[in-house]
């Protein structure tokens, strides 16, 4: 309510600063003719209807153009109006030295009922020009000596001195106070702003402005501030959209004949008025371009190095397969004995043969889920199933090792709904590296639990384990701890980065838990359990139970009446 008070003269305000100097223009002209007419009756003539005609002229031509007061052409013709009149008529006695000479405020006037100071230091220097021009013209003898219009009707001087205190009484009266309110609205919603803010009406004309905006633009109007044909269309259906919704708006537009973008904030103050923020943020969003542009350069290099090293590994698995498959032929001594040093060469060229193998696997299978060309081939299997014959699998390794493996699993079907190559693939990564960085004499267990939809997959060990910022990195691409590299035990950082993918594409999480020295506990929950099967498998298992109770029962009986009857 305040707010709509403090605004609520504005409108008639603005009405009596546009139209109040022509309307008391053409008002005092009768004036004028009537005391000409007491003074001279009988010389009312075609030269006095001319000068009426002469002087009303600029009058209606700001009266004709007040609807496009706020319009740059506009204001310059109603001033050129102004200024053509007050000049012949100052310059019609001959000399400065008459009333008439106050006439040479209209321009001036007329200006500052357009709210702007840039026309009103126009409109002086303008009429600054013409009062020098003819006081240079009157004292060259450039201009007519007769007393001019002043012969034929005496009465004139008073009535021009009257005319134009009218004038300059009505357009000081109109002027002052919207000045005055313009300063009391600047103060009351700009006070020490430091950006582009203006207060404009549902016209689109300009009715106050923050400091730093009036040091940016003195225009009077939306077009005048934007300079842009096409912002001033957006920025005006912007305008209209928040008075009818109440809603502020934001919007990007182009200002200036450069069209640079500016961020246009709309907020609506009463029924009447808005409040208008422009920022410019063209070199942000020219930031934000480069930024958009070096982040899709970078997506395009990640998928060609993605590309390459996919095609890269696929070449690199037939050499390897060869190397692998001869070394396998002379460590078997197929044709034969061999050296003693020669078969340990052979052990270490299939070791070395098998370890880039995996490597190579990793890569691939890194490479195709980076760029997205892994498909995962999902189907319903028993989980249980999967982890004892991966555990069985690396047995041979763990012994190798001087490592203990154990499993804990339900004992009952878990049923999933996985793909089960990335099942397998998840396992032996996470077991095969629990066994490289656990030492001799170590324990790793593989647990397997339910919890609603959820499985999750648990393998614990008491190897060297990690601190809390390497484990934070552990799952990120070729990222490895530093235990990991003081250990012998080769490895790329690939494994763990490849489980934690893998997971990811079912859906599930990737949790690390270590501590330096104590172990590591690594723990996926995949949301993979076939809950409809797992019901089923629950009832078989259960009606399975009862019959093997039922069988232990009728055993214990028949135990109990044999031992009687021997007694």
């Amino acid at each position: 309510m305040k707010t709509k008070s403090k605004y609520a003269g504005l409108n008639w305000q603005n009405f009596l600063r546009s139209f109040a100097m022509p309307i008391s223009w053409l008002c005092g002209l009768p004036v004028v003719l009537g005391l000409m007419y007491i003074q001279s009756p009988g010389s009312f003539g075609l030269q006095l209807l001319f000068v009426a005609i002469a002087a009303a002229i600029p009058a209606i031509m700001h009266l004709t153009l007040g609807r496009f007061l706020r319009e740059e052409w506009a204001q310059a013709l109603v001033l050129i109006g102004w200024a053509s009149f007050a000049a012949l008529a100052i310059a019609s006695p001959g000399n400065l030295y008459t009333p008439l000479i106050a006439l040479a405020v209209l321009p001036i006037i007329a200006a500052a009922s357009f709210g702007g100071m840039r026309r009103v230091l126009e409109a002086t220097a303008l009429t600054a020009i013409i009062v020098v021009t003819i006081a240079i013209a009157a004292t060259q003898g450039l201009l007519p000596q007769s007393n001019g219009l002043f012969v034929f009707w005496p009465g004139l001087e008073l009535a021009s001195l009257v005319l134009s205190l009218i004038v300059i009484g009505a357009g000081m009266a109109s002027v002052l106070p919207v000045i005055d309110s313009s300063a009391r609205l600047r103060e009351g919603l700009f006070q020490k702003s430091l950006h582009l803010d203006f207060c404009i009406d549902r016209s689109g004309h300009v009715i106050a402005a923050s400091d730093q905006g009036r040091k940016w633009s003195s225009a009077t109007a939306l077009s005048g501030l934007l300079r842009n044909k096409n912002g001033e269309i957006a920025s005006k259906k912007a305008i209209d959209q928040v008075f009818v919704n109440n809603q502020p708006a934001s919007l990007v537009v182009p200002v200036g004949t450069d069209g640079k973008s500016h961020l246009l904030q709309i907020r609506q103050l009463n029924k009447k008025l808005v409040l208008v923020n422009l920022r410019n943020i063209s070199a942000l969003l020219a930031k934000e371009k480069n930024l958009i542009r070096q982040r899709d350069e970078a997506i395009q290099l990640g998928r060609e190095k993605t590309m390459f090293l996919a095609s890269m590994s696929h070449e690199l698995r037939t050499p390897l397969n060869a190397i692998i498959g001869f070394s396998d032929m002379m460590k078997a001594r197929l044709f034969g004995p061999i050296p003693a040093k020669y078969a340990e060469y052979a052990d270490l060229i299939h070791e070395s043969g098998r370890h880039l193998v995996d490597l190579v696997g990793d890569v691939l299978d890194v490479s195709k889920i980076e760029s997205e060309h892994y498909k995962l081939d999902k189907e319903n299997f028993d989980l249980n199933e999967i982890v004892r014959a991966c555990v069985k699998l690396m047995q041979m390794t763990a012994e190798e090792a001087g490592v203990r493996s154990t499993v804990e699993v339900p004992d009952y079907q878990v049923p999933v709904i996985a793909d089960r190559k990335a099942m397998r693939q998840i396992l032996f990564n996470l077991l095969s590296n629990a066994i490289k960085f656990t030492p001799g004499g170590g324990t790793i267990t593989t647990k397997v639990s339910l919890n609603g939809n959820k499985v999750t997959l648990n393998i614990v060990d008491d190897g060297v384990g990690m601190s809390k910022e390497d484990a934070s990195r552990v799952g990120q691409p070729y990222q490895q701890a530093q235990s990991a590299k003081a250990s012998d035990a080769r490895g790329t950082g690939l494994g763990l980065s490849l489980v934690k993918a893998l997971a990811e594409l079912h859906d599930g999480q990737f949790k690390v838990q270590s501590e330096l020295g104590q172990g590591t506990s690594i723990s996926l929950e995949l949301p993979i359990l076939d809950q409809a099967s797992m019901k089923a498998a629950t009832v078989k298992t259960l009606d399975a139970r009862s019959h093997i109770l039922r069988a232990q029962a009728a055993a214990e009986q028949i135990a109990a009446v044999t031992a009687r009857i021997s007694s």
